[in-house]
């Protein structure tokens, strides 16, 4: 029996016998007398661990289904990838340069704060944006061969790190001009950035698998995403907040990250709370995927 025909089994076992009780409340919410209760714990780490394994094992075609995009957007042309760096390079110098005017700040704060704020959201939207039709726009690949569903979700991340590297080279030139570069800096960013990518693969996941069943909430998060953009400490800085709205910055997922990798570029310390809330956001969305996988990775194929 293979592998794929033992997690069919035990998903089916799993389905409760005789009629099929009400539709309460209880059951909706996914309460006891439900087929989440049926599932142990055992199984949906069974069957996340598996998806986890069949996903590292096909890291090839990860980074095919990753890199295909980007050479399809820059299909004969001469720079090719490189249009990123100059696109974002012309948006970082010319809107730092403008705002630092507006806010009054000078350009050795301002640019460096805004190149790597933008750039990071930029790295984090689009992946989140981009997750939400990942599933349907990959049904061909689940529906013609088998293909775990992190596959899909791998590729969505990967090409956007990717287009990070190919920006990054702005954050590089800029600290490096105004005498920002720190080579502790640079490796406190590169460990934090590596929690960052489980943060946001976990993250991508859960919209993944929640939009493919419930379609309206596609829009939900485009609109949500915009948003949170002006809600995140990137054309501003925190301290210009006024004390009884420093919540704001607090509940949001997205500047807790940004503030967390940003400060050692800038060679700034990172507060014991935001290190705090950082790794939470990480452990938390792992744990959340990690069951909701468990649980529903036979199902995403049916709601493609």
């Amino acid at each position: 029996m293979t592998r794929r025909e033992r997690d069919l089994r035990a998903d089916r076992t799993c389905r409760l016998p005789g009629p099929r009780p009400e539709r309460t409340a209880s059951r909706r919410l996914g309460g006891p007398g439900t087929e989440w209760d049926c599932m142990k714990f055992s199984e949906i780490s069974r069957n996340a661990t598996s998806e986890l394994r069949a996903t590292a094992e096909r890291w090839r075609m990860i980074h095919l289904m990753g890199s295909a995009e980007l050479r399809r957007r820059y299909a004969r042309s001469r720079l090719g990838q490189f249009w990123l760096t100059l696109s974002t390079a012309v948006f970082v110098l010319a809107l730092g340069t403008f705002w630092a005017q507006v806010v009054k700040l000078p350009l050795e704060t301002m640019i460096p704060h805004l190149a790597i704020g933008q750039i990071l959201w930029t790295f984090l939207s689009t992946s989140v944006l981009e997750s939400t039709s990942a599933f349907q726009s990959y049904s061909w690949v689940l529906q013609n061969q088998y293909t775990p569903n992190g596959v899909v979700i791998s590729s969505v991340v990967y090409r956007n790190i990717l287009s990070f590297i190919y920006n990054s080279t702005v954050i590089v030139a800029i600290i490096a001009f105004f005498g920002l570069f720190s080579m502790s800096g640079v490796l406190t960013f590169l460990l934090l950035f590596l929690l960052t990518c489980v943060f946001l693969s976990a993250s991508c996941f859960i919209v993944a698998i929640i939009c493919v069943r419930f379609r309206d909430v596609i829009q939900i998060v485009a609109t949500l995403m915009t948003a949170l953009f002006f809600f995140t400490p990137i054309f501003w800085k925190q301290q210009l907040l006024p004390a009884e709205l420093q919540w704001i910055v607090r509940i949001n997922p997205f500047a807790i990250v940004i503030q967390v990798l940003r400060a050692p570029l800038m060679g700034q310390p990172i507060t014991a709370a935001d290190l705090a809330a950082f790794l939470a956001l990480v452990l938390l969305s792992a744990a959340a995927a990690f069951l909701l996988v468990g649980r529903l990775r036979h199902r995403i194929i049916f709601w493609v």
